[in-house]
């Protein structure tokens, strides 16, 4: 792949991820309020969660389609094209790769929207990006 396109591919993720810090009523995961019950929308967006124990990811942006659900046991998971991942793993980090080549990583309980990458490698235990 050209390094411009790869170049350009970052600059996109990042711009995304801003705007969306950026944003009014953006919260995290540690200020998100909690329910005792799943809100209305739950049905409409279960391809969106992610199940504790798993890293999952999307072959779109931002969570859409259908999910896949990678184990949270170390080393290289093959994930084909995809575009986005939430980590749910308990303790450990998950890098987001292409060709044995990390782009991008994503510490226990977050997320990102935007990115391109083919593998999911899984760190040890305590690991994080």
């Amino acid at each position: 792949m050209d390094i411009r396109v790869r170049v350009l591919g970052a600059l996109v993720a990042a711009l995304v991820i801003g705007a969306l810090v950026a944003a009014p009523g953006f919260a995290s995961a540690e200020e998100a309020p909690l329910s005792a019950s799943p809100s209305p929308e739950a049905s409409l967006l279960s391809n969106e969660s992610c199940e504790s124990g798993f890293t999952c990811v999307w072959n779109t942006t931002f969570y859409q389609a259908e999910r896949q659900s990678v184990l949270c046991t170390g080393g290289t998971h093959n994930v084909g094209h995809q575009l986005s991942a939430k980590n749910r793993c308990a303790n450990k980090g998950a890098w987001l790769r292409e060709g044995g080549v990390a782009h991008y990583c994503v510490n226990p309980g977050n997320n990102i929207p935007g990115a391109e990458f083919t593998e999911v490698w899984i760190g040890a235990e305590g690991s994080r990006c």
